[in-house]
């Protein structure tokens, strides 16, 4: 009997589990004589399995099969097969709640290989994202003089401290600075405040570690941006820069340091990543003119739509290159034109009709509300002194939208919510008596009750004991649809779920502690409307039969428990945690969000606060524990 290894679609492992066979390609397998203890060593295997992989978005798309044949052959039988292995931890700890509980899936074989190939990949979709913009814009200049100062060492540095989980440190490039800078200090919203992130990262470079604030520091171009009047355009900030005396030196500094014109392309670069943080899209509002009137700026320009690209990647950018191209599989144009205006990709065909008439409506509504507006902003220079908002907040949707974002598999479609409830302190305190059986709620639970039954994004920080879970628990009953709790705590989750229950309001949770059937139960449950409360552990967010469900469930509030969990900045801060945000960030505006702690610093509520964005709200109370004492003294030895 021989070894051999392949590497399959989680999927087809599905098939092949379910109907006891798979037909395969011969020559994408591996023959190996070794044992499977030595494999890890043998990275020559790892080569020849993963040589002509297609790019993957998360390794638990994945596994390796170790079976045993007589003879190499194109059709796998289950008995044929020895072992399962997950890709990567990550991968292992997902395949064991969604594959059958009976299956072993294995430690990962090759961790480090898999890390330093999903590392290749980001960066080849991070050039492939600065092409596209290329493409798109019709841009002349040749990308090859961009790759050679900020290329595959640059990005590759990014995404290696990004899958470590640490913060730039050292002596790193400006560009790398740059790329993963995160605003944590308080600058104005208009453009100027671009300026300070620009000046606030150079400083970082220089001192070769993140400050959290550069206020203190002596800095001639920080002071002078300061004392400008915050209503300046872009070019009139450039100019007023570069004609003082007093930035002389720091310019200086800035051109020892790179060539590029960094004053002009950093701040250039934040206004339009701002601007296209959620995709590259040409429809957007306004884009067209900020692009057109970018491109004034030349060089710099280019320098900024190229670390754009950068930032974007290919999954940010190929709707929009697509759309140009209008690929040969695409529909008729006049078709396609109203499928991708109506990005309801769940609507039948008998409702395409309505929710286009929908869409028409909603946008003659907003064109009413810019005409009435006396702040409109009609030119690219005047749109860079206010903050830059996506087009969709102008837009007071009847229906909100759940997002659109590939990296988590969510797909934008029609939900229904029920946002501005309007009941009264004391009509609330009877219903609270009524089904919670308390008395009355603290000023700060109602203040934050309040403001989360008006569609607002609350970050609640109060101390242990507080009554923090009554504050999402009590608006849930209200809502028509489902609250999504997300919690890092399974035992909590499970008493929490258990006095809800008891309490008459249907609640469930979804865990890796829980069986298959159990959390598939809770799943079809949620989609059917028969619970008000769904408590699930983060990392289910990527498992897809959770991204599949959320697509049809009535969603009308997301909770975000123990949210020091998502900040860098956090004692206890977990990466995977932190894609939370990226549903968040693409929620509707007004959809009621809370996120709750106990410990958080000054620090970890900037991080927090800018996280999860919108016009969030900070409800921050007395976190002195009365009831605790710390003693000290001294003893004899």
């Amino acid at each position: 009997m021989k070894n051999y290894i392949i590497l399959i679609r989680k999927a087809d492992f599905a098939d092949l589990y379910k109907y006891g066979y798979l037909y395969i390609n011969k020559e994408r397998v591996v023959s190996f004589d070794c044992s499977i203890e030595k494999l890890s060593d043998r990275e020559n295997l790892f080569n020849k399995l993963f040589e002509f992989t297609n790019p993957f978005d998360y390794t638990f798309a994945y596994l390796l099969v170790h079976y045993r044949k007589d003879e190499l052959s194109n059709r796998l039988n289950i008995e044929d097969v020895q072992h399962v292995f997950a890709l990567d931890e990550e991968a292992q700890k997902e395949l064991s709640i969604s594959l059958d509980e009976k299956i072993n899936i294995e430690n990962p074989i090759w961790p480090k290989f898999i890390q330093n190939l999903k590392i290749k990949m980001d960066i080849e979709a991070s050039k492939n994202g600065a092409e596209n913009i290329w493409k798109i814009l019709k841009i002349k200049d040749n990308l090859d003089k961009y790759y050679k100062v900020i290329g595959d060492p640059i990005i590759k540095e990014i995404y290696n401290e990004l899958y470590l989980g640490k913060r730039p440190s050292g002596d790193l490039s400006i560009w790398v600075y740059l790329l993963r800078y995160e605003r944590h200090s308080f600058y104005p919203s208009e453009t100027i405040g671009y300026f300070f992130d620009a000046i606030h990262v150079f400083v970082n470079f220089l001192s070769k570690k993140e400050n959290d604030s550069i206020d203190d520091m002596e800095i001639a171009v920080f002071s002078f941006l300061k004392r400008l009047n915050k209503k300046l355009a872009y070019n009139e900030i450039i100019n007023a820069i570069k004609n003082s005396e007093e930035c002389r030196g720091f310019i200086k500094k800035m051109g020892d340091v790179t060539s590029i014109c960094y004053i002009e392309v950093a701040p250039l670069f934040f206004i339009l990543k701002r601007l296209f943080i959620e995709g590259f899209d040409l429809h957007k509002d306004k884009a067209n003119d900020y692009l057109k009137h970018s491109s004034k700026f030349g060089e710099s320009y280019y320098w900024a739509i190229y670390l754009l690209g950068i930032v974007l990647g290919y999954d940010k950018t190929y709707d929009c290159l697509y759309e140009q191209l209008h690929l040969p599989i695409f529909k008729p144009l006049t078709s396609t034109k109203t499928e991708i205006n109506n990005k309801d990709v769940f609507a039948s065909n008998n409702n395409r009709g309505k929710a286009q008439t929908q869409k028409e409506e909603l946008k003659k509504q907003s064109e009413v509300t810019r005409n009435n507006n006396d702040n409109k902003v009609d030119t690219f220079e005047e749109q860079l002194n206010q903050n830059i908002k996506s087009p969709d907040e102008s837009i007071n949707c009847q229906k909100p939208y759940l997002f659109k974002h590939r990296n988590n598999g969510y797909i934008r479609t029609t939900i229904s919510v029920d946002v501005m409830i309007n009941i009264t302190r004391v009509q609330a305190e009877q219903k609270l008596k009524q089904v919670f059986n308390i008395e009355h709620f603290y000023d700060e639970q109602w203040n934050t009750i309040n403001e989360l039954l008006q569609g607002k994004r609350i970050l609640l920080i109060e101390r242990t004991g507080f009554g923090k879970s009554l504050c999402y628990q009590f608006p849930a009953i209200l809502f028509d649809g489902i609250t999504v709790i997300f919690s890092p705590l399974i035992a909590l989750m499970r008493d929490q779920v258990q006095n809800l229950v008891r309490k008459g309001i249907p609640a469930q949770c979804i865990n890796s502690e829980q069986t298959s059937e159990e959390n598939e139960q809770a799943i079809n449950d949620a989609i059917l409307g028969k619970i008000k409360i769904l408590y699930i552990a983060p990392e289910r967010q990527e498992n897809q039969e959770w991204i599949e469900a959320t697509r049809r469930m009535n969603l009308s509030m997301v909770v975000i428990d123990e949210a020091h969990t998502i900040s860098v900045w956090g004692h206890d801060f977990r990466p995977a945690f932190r894609r939370i945000v990226n549903l968040v960030n693409l929620l509707p505006k007004d959809m009621p969000v809370l996120a709750t702690t106990a410990t958080a610093t000054l620090r970890v509520q900037n991080d927090i606060e800018q996280q999860i964005g919108g016009e969030l709200k900070t409800i921050r109370g007395n976190l002195v524990r009365e009831n605790f004492n710390l003693y000290v003294g001294s003893t004899e030895r």
